[in-house]
């Protein structure tokens, strides 16, 4: 793999810039790195880009006008225009004002799959591993996990849950069980639910490394995207499917409206639905528990 760091000033900020190969680093090798350099440098951000933005041919305040464009929160059109100028944007999974967006509406699946936790398979102790807390999905994900449990204990006070955080990533998800573990009063779990595929898979992952562990029980798994790898997992998990190829497919239709100067849907949305599976106790054809779960 290549890649190196950088380290600048932004303003009152201390910025560390992994620049990586593109051709050469793996999307997952570099979202690891950036997970770890968050956590050994927490009062840094951290900004991945590829080497093709060469800073060593550019003035320094070009390279950091840049990267204050890169780390800024884009929420109207302005802010994009500031970055991209008059080049046709479509947003997909952020609602922009002024920009055409898509969007997959994940709460009710959320709490469809919450309830069916608590209601169907009777569970009382779980562990949320979220994703980054600036990320807009990840904090949908947190609030609607956080709200329905709230709600049920009222009527079943012996719930309980815990929060950690995963960065979206497999390493993330067991860091993240690493460090509930750590905890000297962590309760045995009866079900964690991640907010991406991905950390589910290092819930898994934890699991096998600490097969041989007295203190940690394996429990029930959930995720969230439906990546292709859920289906093939043992057990296959149980997560939420997005319509990424129909997403991506009407974003493409939208751009095309843009660039001919055509009439364009503003902002369209699209479901989501739960995929049950065994990982949360349930068989592969649907929601009848497993025997012996």
């Amino acid at each position: 793999m290549s890649c190196y760091l950088q380290k600048m000033k932004l303003s009152d900020n201390d910025i560390i810039i992994l620049r990586y190969d593109s051709y050469k680093c793996k999307p997952e090798d570099i979202r690891e790195i950036s997970w770890y350099l968050r956590n050994e440098f927490p009062k840094h951000q951290v900004i991945g880009l590829p080497m093709m933005f060469d800073f060593d041919i550019v003035s320094k305040q070009e390279a950091i006008d840049f990267l204050a464009k890169a780390i800024c929160e884009i929420n109207k059109k302005e802010d994009v225009e500031r970055i991209w100028g008059d080049i046709p944007v479509v947003s997909l999974g952020q609602w922009v004002e002024g920009i055409p967006s898509l969007f997959v509406e994940g709460e009710k699946s959320m709490k469809e799959l919450v309830e069916h936790l608590i209601v169907d398979h009777k569970y009382r102790n779980f562990l949320f591993i979220a994703g980054p807390k600036s990320h807009p999905d990840a904090k949908m994900r947190r609030d609607v996990f956080e709200n329905t449990m709230k709600i049920y204990k009222n009527q079943i006070p012996e719930l309980t849950y815990d929060i950690k955080h995963g960065e979206f990533t497999e390493i993330g998800g067991i860091y993240a069980m690493t460090g509930y573990y750590s905890d000297k009063n962590h309760k045995n779990l009866d079900c964690v639910v991640c907010a991406n595929d991905n950390m589910a898979i290092g819930v898994y992952k934890y699991f096998k490394m600490n097969s041989d562990n007295p203190n940690v029980h394996e429990c029930a798994v959930t995720g969230f995207d439906d990546i292709p790898q859920a289906k093939y997992e043992i057990p296959s998990l149980t997560t939420i499917q997005q319509p990424l190829n129909e997403l991506g497919e009407k974003a493409v239709y939208v751009m095309k409206d843009l660039i001919e100067k055509r009439p364009f849907q503003q902002n369209t949305v699209l479901s989501s639905k739960v995929v049950y599976r065994q990982s949360c106790g349930c068989n592969s054809n649907g929601m009848e528990k497993l025997p012996g779960t």
